[in-house]
Order: C-alpha cells, then structure tokens, then sequence
C-alpha cells in the first residue's frame, strides 16, 4: 500500500504510454475526461461532445462507476469512461489523440493483464500453509461471520463447486425465491427476470456479476480456470466434513468475472471495484499485475481504501526487485510468496514496496467443478492474506481499514531471508495470531527495535509484576501514540476500549529508559 514511482523506462505512465509487452483489448481506450463534460454525458452513449480525433470513430462510451456518490464524485470517478472504437483501430495512435484533447484529463488503452499464477498440478494431501500461519489458534478465537463480505476480482470461480457454493454472497433483492443460492433459470422457476430489484444499475446480480461479457452469470469458460482454486484459498466452506478448509472460517464472497484466457480487462476490472465500493465488501483480491502503473486502475484502488476497503493484490512472478500493479499502487496490499522453509519463493517479485509475505507454494485447494489440486503462486499469497483480513473483522466488527492493515504487519514474524532484514519483504510472514503469552513477560525491545509478535486480548489485560520495575505501572497507548490507559501488574479491564491497535509502554529497570513492547494488543 506505499505510493511507488514508476520505473524510469515507462515514461508518462498512466497518460497513455504502457509498456510494450502489455496487451489490450482491441479499439478500447479508457479515459477520465475533464470537469467540464460533467453534465453533459450519461451512463453511456455514442456522442462525446467537442472531443476530435480525426480518423476514428467512437462506437459507443460506458460510465466505469454506475451510480457515483459525492466521494465519487468529488473526487472525478463519475468522468472514467470505457470509449469504444472500430476494433481495427490503431489503439496507440488513438490513445495519444485523446492524451492531446483539453476534453481528456488522462488516457491510456483499456490493458488486458495477465492472470498472476504459477501452476502445479502435483497433488498434496494437506493444507500446510493453514498450521503455518497460525489458523487454528485464530479459531479458537473466532469463527468467521457471514456478514464480513469478500471479493475477487480475476476469471470467475466454478462458484457451483461443492467446497464454494455456500460460501458465496447472495442479493436478497434479487433471490426471487429467498432460496439463498443462484437458480439461473428465468422466472418464476429461477431467479433470472430482467429487473434490478436492488436498485445498484446491474440487472439479476444474484451474487455478483460478469464484468466482461456483460451478463449476471459469472461462470468460467475454462475447465481449468484459476479463479476456482484462488476462491478455495480464499473462502472454502469450512467445517463441512468435506475438502479443504479456509482462514475466515465460512464469510461470502461474491463471483466476479472480469476476463478470460488468461487476461484480466482493466475497464471490467475497474467496474468491479467500484461494485464493491457499492456492495459493502470489506476486503478483495486483484489476481492480476502489469509492469505499468495505469492511472484509472490506481484511481480506483484508492478509492476504494478511502472508502474504507481493503484491495490486495499478488506482488507478481517476475523473481525480481520489479514493481508489480496493481500491487504497488498506494491503498493497495502488495504481497508477495513465501516457501515452507519460509523465505521467499524464487518466482515471486520483491522490494520496498511489498507490505506482507504470505505462504504460496503447494497449496492444495478447490479445482475445476468439484475437485481439487495443490498449485504455486502469488496469488494463491494473495487470497490468504484476504483471508486473514476477512478473519479479522469477523473477530472485530469495528476495526477499521487502516488498524486491520496495522494488525495483519504486526502480527507478522520474522524470515529467515537476507531479503526480509534488508526491507524488501514487508512486514513478513503472515500469521492470524499468536499465543497469549502476555504482552509484558519477556521487556526487552527498545522503541527502535520492533517486535513482530503480538496477543490478541478480550476483555482483560494481564501485565506481569517485575521486581526491577522503578514504576508499579504502565501505558497503553493507540495507533497515533496517544496514551489511553494506564496500566498496573496483574489484570487490567480493557473491555471499554475501541476494537483496534494498542501498545504497551513499560517502566524501565534501575539503568534504562521506559520502553515500548510492540506486542499489539487487539480488545474487542
């Protein structure tokens, strides 16, 4: 989630000039026209008023956001537009005509980005990575709730998989028989009728919608498609007797569909955060990552971090100090693979800009309609991490974006990669909790020397007396440094606290000045 420069080879990113090696969708451009076309477009057309490019013809505009609030709009997304051309157009030329118009803030081609994944098709019997990041602990905290609700935003999932389907966010509006499932047959038999009865401007979303093709139906067109065995890894039904098992412990996640053959189209992808924006998801995946920093598709993540959401993305698979976007846009959660011995996987990018390291090597989750298969990959990272996020709000409703993120990097352990102490992998190896050891047992990191670990507490606060203590007392303080409590040995009730970040400032001994134990502590 850090603000990254772009490499010096793509100059004038975001304003129309991508890198050569990316691809895009034949006679599309994708523009955020200036504030004096405001009123003048709606929803969509085939008339841009003023806007010139001799040669080309505009077939038609599509608003990116379908209803802008006045965040939206304060903030010009309700001037994103998807423009439409002959698809023989020469989309380079085109771009740089629209770059030239005073009517257009910034262009660039509507890029198709290639799905992040490192496949391996060899078979596994256990789910290593859950153990490793510490799972079962978090359970005994919490179970998930089915109000926390996910996305990912990739190829759609076979979301009828066995392991999937009761995992899945359902439109209450629009369940026409209040089954709680997607029967996609037309009225009355099934729920498919031709209206929008949640009033969001997208027609029989029952659980979600397909960006690319336009339709209420999000389903894959591959056996084999990725988005399968990501959402598994993501949101697997939990606790069913049956298959693989997941770190939220059972939320919904709604089946998007935003490309197909392997790519990811930034217009439908855009679209679909804005549906989030739009549906209250706390959390999403975007399984996919360029080498260009496309100004619309930054736009948007930022947006939805202000907005209060938690986009994530997968660092990329170059195996080199190499920003990957969206993963290095800022308010986005850029994370990169680790192995089982804990130090990053050879495929997987790295630098200043990741925020956390998660588990991405065999891990065996849901596979095409019904089965399953173990794969590599950053993004298999990626969907974890969203797990985790997801796990979190389910075990504390109030906390906000910013104190889940604080959480999820001060939860994280160290590696023992040259990598992680030279900065370049984040906060480090994820884990959803650690023991309750108490926050005060072992005072010996300086203010200067955080410590990765960290306690969950509810309720009650126990600070171990310390005979060489000059004080009988301590202090907790909040996210910002401000004191919040004081603290004295033995329980402390911290139940009246807001749900979030906290930490422990410790008297020093005799010799040393008072110093901070950066254990988090999360009440709830």
């Amino acid at each position: 989630m850090r603000s990254v420069v772009a490499v010096t080879l793509l100059v004038a990113v975001g304003l129309g000039v991508a890198n050569a090696a990316d691809r895009y969708v034949a006679g599309q451009a994708i523009v955020k026209f200036v504030p004096a076309l405001r009123g003048q477009l709606g929803e969509n057309g085939n008339v841009v008023p003023g806007l010139d490019l001799p040669g080309a013809r505009l077939l038609r505009y599509e608003r990116l956001m379908r209803r802008p609030d006045e965040n939206a709009l304060a903030r010009g997304l309700d001037l994103q537009y998807l423009l439409v051309f002959d698809p023989s157009s020469d989309v380079p030329a085109l771009v740089a005509g629209l770059c030239r118009s005073p009517l257009v803030e910034y262009a660039c081609p509507n890029a198709l980005f290639p799905l992040d994944s490192v496949p391996d098709d060899s078979l596994y019997p256990e789910q290593w990575h859950l153990p490793d990041i510490n799972a079962p602990l978090a359970w005994a905290i919490a179970h998930g709730d089915s109000t926390v609700l996910t996305a990912m935003i990739a190829d759609a999932p076979f979301w009828t998989h066995p392991d999937l389907e009761a995992n899945i966010a359902v439109n209450a509006p629009e369940d026409l028989n209040g089954n709680r499932r997607f029967d996609t047959l037309p009225a009355p038999e099934g729920d498919i009728d031709g209206s929008d009865q949640d009033g969001n401007g997208f027609i029989d979303d029952v659980i979600g919608y397909d960006f690319y093709a336009r339709d209420p139906i999000p389903l894959p067109t591959e056996p084999a498609a990725a988005g399968t065995h990501y959402l598994g890894v993501q949101n697997a039904v939990t606790d069913n007797t049956i298959g693989v098992a997941a770190p939220p412990w059972n939320v919904r996640t709604y089946a998007l569909r935003c490309g197909d053959s392997g790519s990811i189209s930034m217009s439908a992808a855009i679209s679909a955060i804005y549906y989030c924006m739009e549906q209250n998801v706390w959390v999403f995946s975007m399984n996919f990552g360029s080498s260009t920093a496309y100004r619309p598709l930054s736009d948007a993540c930022l947006a939805a971090w202000n907005a209060g959401l938690v986009p994530c993305a997968p660092a990329g698979h170059s195996g080199a100090e190499q920003p990957s976007y969206p993963a290095a846009c800022e308010g986005v959660i850029a994370v990169a693979s680790s192995g089982r011995d804990h130090r990053k996987t050879p495929w997987s990018s790295w630098g200043t800009w990741i925020d956390v390291t998660a588990p991405g090597e065999d891990i065996l989750s849901t596979y095409g309609p019904n089965g399953y298969t173990t794969w590599d990959g950053n993004t298999a990272a990626c969907n974890i991490v969203v797990g985790i996020l997801a796990w979190f709000k389910s075990a504390l409703p109030d906390i906000s974006n910013d104190s889940a993120v604080a959480l999820l990097e001060n939860l994280c352990d160290t590696m023992p990669d040259s990598l992680y102490w030279a900065g370049k992998l984040g906060a480090g190896r994820v884990r959803m909790a650690v023991p309750p050891t108490g926050v005060a047992e072992t005072p010996s990191a300086k203010l200067q020397t955080p410590n990765r670990g960290a306690t969950i507490v509810r309720g009650v606060l126990h600070l171990k007396a310390n005979s060489e203590w000059r004080m009988a007392s301590g202090v907790l303080l909040d996210v910002s440094g401000r004191s919040v409590m004081t603290l004295r040995p033995g329980a402390n009730d911290v139940s009246r606290l807001a749900p979030g970040v906290y930490f422990v400032v410790e008297p020093g001994t005799r010799n040393e000045e008072p110093r901070t134990t950066t254990k988090l502590v999360v009440t709830r």
